[in-house]
């Protein structure tokens, strides 16, 4: 049930949780329009956001020590397509929930 899961994230925040609102966001949107909306959107949810515009910068941060509780990615970027960066990111060891989107 919703709700229920009580694993929590890398920042503390219950992953399935109801109330999570500090939960730290990598968003993966190359246009920066929908980049700013979001990322602002999010923010005012009282989320901890980190943008990215493009694949590359998302898979050098989870191949180094930075981690997020959940990935909101774009299936069409500019350097990668996002479903094959996302099974890239799988194999390196990234375990968070994604969103996937398009605009």
């Amino acid at each position: 049930m919703l709700g229920q899961k009580t694993d929590t994230g890398p920042t503390g925040c219950r992953i399935g949780g109801l109330g999570c609102m500090d939960a730290r966001v990598w968003l993966v949107e190359d246009s920066a329009e929908l980049n700013d909306m979001y990322t602002l959107t999010l923010r005012r949810g009282g989320h901890d956001v980190i943008a990215y515009a493009n694949g590359q910068d998302v898979l050098t941060a989870a191949a180094g020590d930075a981690c997020c509780d959940l990935l909101i990615l774009d299936i069409y970027l500019p350097d990668a397509d996002g479903l094959d960066l996302l099974g890239r990111l799988k194999k390196i060891g990234f375990n968070a929930p994604v969103i996937v989107m398009t605009g």
